[in-house]
């Protein structure tokens, strides 16, 4: 599992890198809970950019019922428990 997580992401690699020279066991695990919620943060990071890309029903004003277009890609983050969460929406 590490080598495909050092391949997938070179930021994750470089944390790996770290768990793997840790030397106590408290510091291994603190070491791989922060690479664990790095990866989560990657793993929802790669499902909001597929989301995003997936085609969508146009959306219609609740005035005048006309279909609304989309003015193209936002930047978003937001902060959580995992860390920073970034991603484009439309």
């Amino acid at each position: 599992m590490i080598s495909i997580l050092s391949q997938s992401n070179p930021e994750v690699g470089k944390h790996l890198e770290v768990v793997e020279k840790e030397r106590t066991m408290a510091n291994l695990i603190w070491r791989g809970l922060q690479v664990g919620r790095l990866v989560a943060v990657k793993v929802i990071e790669e499902i909001l950019g597929r989301r995003a890309d997936e085609p969508t029903e146009a959306s219609r004003c609740e005035r005048c019922g006309a279909s609304m277009e989309s003015k193209g890609r936002n930047r978003r983050q937001l902060v959580t428990m995992l860390g920073i969460v970034r991603w484009q929406d439309r």
